[in-house]
């Protein structure tokens, strides 16, 4: 099994510190410093990036974590997963989701991580770097899933749904690390 290296993960509440064949590296590695041989799925954070940057409260450091992930997963093949619409896209000239792959054959694809298990609806861009654009099968997704909790205050089908707490909202569903894993396991060598 080819080990794919998960980057800027939570490893104490997420799930890719638990999965055979990832090497995760949380808070307590710098993954800005990850020179590896393999594949990597990214996690950046995205408080700078988001719709909310205004209100971040993320140190100001971990800002320049998003192109360094970018740069990473240019050079070693694999994906980077942020909030859908995040302005690291533009600042990093990403191709948008459905757009022509850019220099170094990189894509992207918008998802909803409520189809593997996500809480609250959380629409994400997932760049790729190294999979063929017709190898990207949205495998264990259902598309038919509804959320059970909201980011913030909603009302859905004349409920409200409860709010997810905001330690809950970073941590990704077993089943899209599984996904995000599979993916950078299929990286051929890039160009």
């Amino acid at each position: 099994m080819r080990t794919v290296a998960a980057l800027y993960v939570d490893t104490e509440h997420g799930p890719y510190a638990s999965m055979s064949g990832v090497d995760a590296w949380g808070v307590e590695r710098d993954a800005t410093t990850y020179d590896g041989a393999g594949p990597v799925v990214a996690h950046p954070p995205c408080g700078h990036w988001g719709a909310f940057r205004w209100n971040c409260k993320q140190p100001q450091e971990w800002k320049s974590a998003g192109p360094v992930a970018v740069a990473q997963v240019r050079r070693l093949g694999g994906v980077l997963e942020h909030p859908a619409s995040s302005m690291l896209w533009r600042h990093c000239r990403l191709p948008r989701p459905h757009g022509f792959p850019d220099a170094w054959g990189g894509f992207a694809v918008e998802v909803d991580q409520v189809w593997w298990g996500h809480q609250a609806r959380k629409r994400s861009w997932v760049y790729v770097v190294g999979v063929p654009m017709g190898a990207v099968a949205l495998t264990g997704a259902d598309k038919s899933a509804k959320p059970t909790r909201v980011m913030g205050v909603s009302y859905a089908q004349g409920r409200t749904l409860l709010c997810l707490p905001k330690s809950a909202r970073h941590i990704t569903p077993p089943r899209f690390a599984a996904w995000l894993v599979g993916l950078a396991r299929q990286v051929q060598v890039p160009a």
